[in-house]
């Protein structure tokens, strides 16, 4: 015999059903407490107290005559049997179905299954959130060494450019000195020895204001 063990206010589901799901037996009936005088049949004639609490599937699926229970209360806890006709004979299953009630530990228990059940998801999404951050600072690392690089690049520019400005500078300058240096006033003299006197040559160049006199004397 098959013993089912369940809360109240759940559902159960009591199994009956052929080898073969495809079989299609003549009949079926359902029945709580067989043998007693407090017997009472769920289907097909379904007895007041199970009244919108039952549900068969051997419309949808002859060889399945399993019978589905909700709301279970303390009155449903008892032997139920599952009887099968085909023809000239009669199979049957027995189930016993108990019934406890909701306790604090047993509530405690079912809420420790659903976090662990659930747990999994959050571990999921703490990761996804993890990742998402390594990856947002990654980005914001790399753009702040790019935006360095790039000043650092314009601040060596721009003193190898105020270098040369001051080095071309400094050459123009010296360029200058060395210019007024060679426009100061000359006086060239050229001396010749010879025997005959004669009065000293004076050439003037009227561009640069030079003067060259040629002495010659014998």
């Amino acid at each position: 015999m098959i013993v089912i063990t369940k809360h109240s206010g759940e559902a159960v589901l009591l199994p009956c059903s052929c080898a073969d799901v495809q079989d299609d037996p003549q009949d079926i009936r359902w029945l709580k407490e067989p043998g007693s005088h407090f017997i009472q049949e769920i289907y097909p004639e379904t007895h007041k107290d199970y009244l919108d609490r039952v549900q068969v599937f051997y419309t949808d699926s002859p060889g399945n005559m399993s019978l589905l229970i909700s709301h279970l209360t303390e009155k449903d806890k008892g032997i139920y049997r599952c009887e099968v006709f085909d023809f000239d004979s009669k199979i049957y299953r027995d189930i016993t179905l108990q019934i406890t009630g909701r306790t604090c530990g047993t509530k405690h228990v079912q809420l420790s299954e659903y976090n662990e059940t659930q747990s999994p998801s959050y571990r999921f999404i703490l990761v996804a959130v993890l990742l998402l951050l390594l990856l947002l600072g990654g980005a914001i690392f790399l753009y702040l060494r790019h935006e360095r690089m790039i000043n650092t690049h314009t601040h060596i520019h721009a003193r190898t450019h105020t270098h040369i400005r001051t080095h071309t500078h400094t050459r123009s300058h010296t360029l200058e000195m060395i210019c007024d240096f060679l426009q100061d006033d000359v006086t060239y003299t050229t001396v010749v020895h010879g025997r005959n006197p004669k009065a000293a040559q004076v050439r003037i160049n009227p561009d640069d204001g030079t003067e060259y006199a040629s002495v010659r004397t014998t």
